[in-house]
């Protein structure tokens, strides 16, 4: 579990949570704890939506690359087009949004000016990921053992307890 905090920086572009590590998680959850007056919506979209509609000689150098994955997100594309369609959920006090964090990314979109926004974020464990070749994906470095596994009545009762 982590906040998601507007002081402590604001991820202003699209991305998949913790993609940097062995295994990516599988779903992520985020509960709004306090919330500007205004603006600060999450936008997701389907990265599988954005696949199928690639044109097939990109679907295949896709298919036939590998890509790193890092904490380094100075390099991302700028002025992009976007992808589309996508869903936003307009934030209200105590919301909670779950994703699958392997067939989406999201955005936070950053136009609530200097007012505060904080969101709980729960992260669940996934696999190590397997390429279209059958190859699992090889870590640089870094694991995600210390993400939840939820796979006990027990486990889902403190996720239940930590939501509310």
């Amino acid at each position: 579990m982590c906040s998601i905090d507007s002081e402590n920086g604001r991820a202003n572009s699209w991305h998949t949570d913790v993609t940097f590590v062995d295994r990516i998680p599988k779903a992520s959850i985020l509960r709004a704890e306090y919330l500007p007056t205004y603006g600060g919506s999450t936008a997701w979209a389907s990265t599988v939506a954005a696949y199928n509609s690639l044109p097939e000689p990109l679907k295949l150098l896709a298919d036939n690359s590998r890509a790193v994955h890092t904490t380094v997100y100075d390099y991302a594309a700028k002025n992009v087009e976007p992808i589309r369609p996508k869903s936003e959920q307009y934030w209200a006090d105590g919301d909670v949004a779950i994703w699958d964090n392997r067939a989406t990314q999201h955005y936070a979109i950053d136009d609530y000016d200097d007012q505060p926004r904080r969101l709980i974020r729960i992260t669940l464990a996934g696999d190590i990921p397997v390429g279209v070749d059958g190859q699992p994906s090889k870590p640089l470095q870094g694991n995600a053992e210390h993400y939840s596994i939820i796979d006990t009545a027990a486990d889902l009762t403190h996720l239940s307890e930590s939501l509310a």
